[in-house]
């Protein structure tokens, strides 16, 4: 992959899964907040069928994909293009996501636009248009968490807060470097992230109550690590057996 954008699979790094962040610089973007990627020898310990992993990898015939868990960004000092993404959601349908678009100038980023998109487990292609032209940051994040998914991974209606992505496509400008006062912060610069937080401490306390099971978030590359020993020891997938079932990644 260039370091001056083209087609983003983010393939090329080891393990099953982990966080962009651990690799600026890729397609020349740098990355923040819950933006992972995922290599496909992931889906031999699950049985996934017809879910936003498996499908976004089938649509774009990559070994890897990335994925967002709540909110993701990536920007660069430099101008860039984005034009458009192949998209799933991992586990629900009709979930709401939101990409925020922002300009670097004098230091700081400012908004320069907005879109909402409602997307279920089949892939779909998210074009930018005017608010990808041009800018140097953009942040992706989910609004709602949607109605639950299909049955044909774990035999029960499943749930997550997870959008797949792929072919994300971006071209650099040849403008000279914005000065930034720091890497790209959504908690100042996207201050709105309070009402994502706020929705899904709602969704968990409901499905709680249900009955059902809620998977923690994850802050650290600590949490993969702990996930991948519960697969070999067989205690998570077999929790995973279970009706409306919520999952972390």
């Amino acid at each position: 992959m260039s370091k001056k954008g083209g087609t983003l699979n983010f393939t090329g790094f080891s393990g099953y899964y982990g966080a962009m962040s651990a690799h600026d610089g890729y397609g020349g973007l740098n990355y923040s907040g819950d933006f992972e990627y995922m290599n496909t020898t992931v889906f031999a310990l699950e049985p996934w069928c017809n879910q936003g992993y498996v499908n976004v990898a089938a649509a774009t015939g990559a070994s890897a994909l990335g994925w967002i868990y709540l909110d993701g960004e990536a920007s660069s000092t430099k101008k860039f293009t984005l034009t458009s993404m192949e998209a799933a959601s991992a586990w629900s349908t009709n979930q709401e996501w939101t990409i925020n678009t922002y300009t670097l100038k004098h230091g700081s980023y400012t908004l320069k636009g907005s879109d909402t998109f409602y997307i279920g487990q089949s892939v779909e292609t998210i074009k930018l248009g005017k608010i990808g032209k041009n800018i140097n940051a953009f942040l992706i994040e989910m609004d709602t968490t949607g109605s639950y998914g299909n049955t044909c991974s774990y035999g029960g209606n499943t749930s997550g807060y997870q959008l797949c992505i792929g072919d994300v496509k971006i071209k650099f400008g040849k403008k000279k470097a914005e000065h930034s006062n720091g890497k790209f912060n959504p908690h100042i610069n996207a201050p709105h992230h309070a009402h994502v937080a706020a929705q899904v401490a709602h969704h968990a306390v409901a499905h709680n109550a249900a009955g059902s099971h809620q998977a923690a978030h994850h802050t650290d590359s600590g949490y993969h690590s702990q996930l991948l020993s519960l697969h070999h020891d067989s205690g998570l997938t077999s929790q995973f057996h279970l009706p409306q079932v919520e999952h972390g990644f």
